[in-house]
């Protein structure tokens, strides 16, 4: 049974689309009129635009908005391709990113390739995600969460950026635990990697290239050599001694490995947990609901990446030959972009999908991917925001806003949501 709940979101940054509402067409998805008019934008392409051409930088691509259009191309794996040099006719080729050929393993990663080589690399990495392992990581989650807010209820006041505080260090220390890397050694680590994921062009693109990228890439190929010569407990150590049917990764494939996990472990889960706590600020009688039970809370979880996850779009995918979605044929050879975010609002799949409602079900949405590409570190990803907001609500029952709503901004990172910051108050 659903229950009642506000049917138009009190926050400007996740409303739906009005009367009257059209967007700029094409769209430009790093835009800051499409960033900040994204779910309104999702809404009108629903109904008016499913497969629409836009871009994304200085790529051209087609966006495609309907759940089962999204679907299709996710699951498909003889029509598409995440490799552009496939897509284009070549026979080999690590993708179209503009890096030098000595650097294209740090962004050719699993999540760039197809069958059979990307079911490899996933076999191998399975072999390190035991669950053993990932019960180590649930007892260290629940003592640093304790730690991080006692600390925060220690500085007096109550009023604190949450996602500094908080949101943030969860998941870096996490990370830094799985690979192996030292507190010392981490911000070296993270700064690079958090480099990469702003995004860059111009002078920023110039120093990734010959100074960021090459930086980060000497730190891995150290941690590497590091673990193969006194193994560990951590994940890293895992993958290096991973094996199937006598195949090990390469040293360029671990050092992808660690670039990728650390990217896809560390930035996403930072705004899930922000995302979460903010809906369950913004809907009091959803969040009494959440936190009745464990199971509750997972609800929680779930719908907040249906209605306001952090990542809003896949990785750009390639046409291997024409095809038709909804009525519009997308030529060979095209780049695309399913709208996960618009996908999850979907009238044709979700009942009143404008509705925040942590006792949704079924909740069939495509926060995490779907088909071969399915987000890896779901789980983890999960367990760390259940475990985040147990104690955050627990520790701090009255939280509350620190700034009105419509105040909070969210940075100018495509098909992403990332609040720049999450003012409140411990009580």
């Amino acid at each position: 049974m659903q229950h009642a709940t506000t049917a138009i979101d009190p926050c400007p940054l996740i409303a739906p689309a009005g009367a009257g509402f059209r967007p700029k067409l094409p769209i430009n998805v790093q835009s800051r009129e499409f960033i900040e008019n994204a779910y309104a934008t999702f809404d009108w392409l629903l109904e008016h635009e499913p497969v629409t051409h836009g871009r994304i930088s200085l790529m051209r691509a087609y966006f495609i908005s309907r759940y089962d259009d999204c679907l299709t191309i996710l699951k498909d794996k003889h029509r598409v391709t995440r490799n552009r040099a496939t897509a284009k006719g070549k026979k080999s080729g690590k993708g179209g990113y503009l890096v030098p050929g000595p650097l294209r393993h740090l962004v050719s990663s699993m999540i760039n390739v197809d069958d059979p080589e990307h079911r490899r690399l996933r076999n191998l990495v399975h072999k390190a995600f035991t669950p053993r392992a990932l019960r180590r990581l649930e007892q260290r989650i629940e003592t640093l969460t304790e730690e991080l807010l006692h600390a925060a209820m220690q500085r007096g006041g109550g009023a604190l950026d949450l996602i500094e505080a908080y949101c943030l260090p969860i998941p870096v220390t996490v990370i830094s635990e799985m690979m192996g890397v030292s507190q010392a050694e981490m911000p070296v680590f993270v700064n690079g990697v958090s480099f990469m994921s702003r995004g860059f062009s111009g002078l920023s693109l110039a120093k990734a290239l010959f100074w960021e990228l090459p930086k980060l890439d000497r730190f891995v190929r150290q941690l590497i050599a590091d673990k193969r010569e006194t193994p560990g407990e951590d994940i890293l150590s895992g993958l290096i001694s991973a094996e199937v049917d006598g195949d090990r990764l390469s040293e360029d494939e671990l050092v992808s490995m660690v670039f990728l996990l650390t990217l896809a472990g560390y930035e996403t889960t930072v705004y899930l947990i922000c995302n979460a706590v903010l809906m369950l600020l913004l809907h009091p009688e959803q969040r009494e609901i959440a936190l009745s039970g464990r199971e509750a809370l997972e609800g929680a979880i779930e719908e907040t990446l249906r209605f306001h996850g952090s990542v809003q779009g896949t990785e750009v995918q390639y046409a291997l030959e024409d095809i038709e979605l909804s009525g519009v044929v997308i030529p060979k050879g095209s780049a695309m972009f399913p709208l996960l975010a618009a996908a999850n609002r979907d009238p044709r799949v979700f009942d009143r999908p404008q509705v925040f409602d942590v006792t949704r079900s079924p909740n069939k949405h495509l926060g995490f991917g779907q088909g071969v590409h399915y987000c890896i570190g779901a789980p983890l990803a999960r367990m760390e925001a259940r475990i985040a907001l147990e104690a955050l609500f627990r520790v701090a029952p009255g939280l509350e806003l620190g700034v009105g709503v419509e105040e909070l901004r969210v940075q100018p990172t495509a098909l992403m949501r990332r609040y720049e910051t999450l003012p409140v108050r411990l009580r």
